[in-house]
């Protein structure tokens, strides 16, 4: 099916993937092809690669403390998926629950926002105990920095922020789809068109709307791989970290992908140092992600643990297709460096 995905729906996809809702208008301009094509082509996205129209929401600014990634094993016997599925399906706080393949290091990769405490350690502590029968070995991570990529909010996150219940509304139905028009947004929250844009302009420019974007709920040929990796830091580390940079996640592509090779990157603390989940067209090519870090920190003793992803038990993948080097979050380092290895101006 990947090839017959032309090159023209492949630049419709990314722009929708950037922003979801650009214009009809604005796409003939870009692309520079009548409306009606981009119609027929964003259509057919839709029906065979399952195009979902959501929202890349900032959950610190609903009021949640970080996002967490659990890597669990189960020593004794492996539950099966009903089960689980009933077990996380309990949990708000689970944002996305993922099964691995047979094979993966870990059996089960969990999302988890913390929101109030005492509410949160007590499930982060039930999670383990409701498993135990199972022998269950879990990892906590938190996520300090995403560079790049996003978990897709569930309905519960958004009911319990600390934000207006006008713009809650807004919200969860954007959530479901971020591509609808204000005259449907404002029908559906039962409000007068004007004002449903004015509050809808407030959210963006409260940035808890970072990204009206897409997913793909059937991207072709897609294989995830997900990597936690550890480190024995020795000199030179830094310039590893920017090389990776370049030569991973900053690297030319050929040809206009339908998904990124990297779907997420992020800085973590606690049971790792990383995170990154990859996606290929092929297994062997998800190895050579794995392999490919390995050797560029090969001087640094690196722990990496990874697995091939089943499909999901609770949440939506967020795959899609985005510029990685426009959208990838950089930091500066007090070296003077950023993250995209480029000199910065000492002060």
């Amino acid at each position: 099916m990947a090839s017959e995905i032309g090159l023209l729906s492949r630049k419709v996809l990314r722009e929708l993937c950037t922003d979801s809702r650009v214009s009809l208008s604005e796409l003939q301009r870009r692309l520079e092809v009548p409306s009606y094509v981009i119609s027929r082509h964003i259509k057919k996205l839709e029906e065979e690669l399952g195009l979902r129209y959501t929202l890349n929401i900032d959950y610190e600014e609903l009021g949640f403390r970080e996002l967490n990634v659990y890597h669990v094993t189960f020593k004794i016997k492996k539950p099966d998926d009903a089960t689980l599925t009933e077990f996380l399906a309990k949990s708000g706080f689970v944002q996305l629950a993922i099964k691995m393949k047979k094979g993966s290091d870990f059996d089960l990769v969990v999302f988890a926002l913390s929101g109030n405490e005492e509410e949160f350690a007590k499930w982060n502590l039930s999670f383990s105990l409701d498993l135990s029968k199972y022998g269950v070995d879990v990892n906590k991570s938190d996520i300090d920095i995403v560079h790049h990529g996003f978990i897709p909010l569930n309905e519960w996150a958004i009911k319990q922020a600390k934000i207006p219940e006008i713009y809650k509304r807004i919200l969860l139905s954007l959530n479901e789809d971020s591509r609808q028009t204000i005259r449907d947004l404002a029908k559906h929250i039962g409000l007068k068109e004007d004002l449903a844009r004015y509050y809808l302009q407030k959210l963006t420019k409260m940035k808890i709307i970072r990204q009206f974007t897409t997913i793909l709920l059937k991207p072709p040929q897609c294989v995830n791989v997900l990597m936690f990796m550890r480190y024995v830091y020795r000199e030179g580390h830094v310039q590893r970290i920017l090389n990776k940079r370049k030569l991973v996640y900053f690297k030319k592509e050929d040809q206009l992908p339908l998904f990124n090779e990297y779907q997420m990157v992020t800085s973590v603390s606690g049971g790792e140092q990383d995170f990154a989940w990859g996606s290929a067209p092929s297994t062997a090519e998800a190895e050579a992600q794995v392999k490919a870090h390995a050797s560029i920190f090969s001087k640094d003793t690196p722990t990496i643990i990874s697995g091939i992803v089943d499909r999901p038990l609770k949440g939506y993948l967020p795959i899609r297709s985005i510029n990685l080097r426009q959208w990838y979050r950089t930091t500066e380092w007090a070296l003077g460096q950023n993250y995209t290895g480029k000199e910065e101006q000492q002060h």
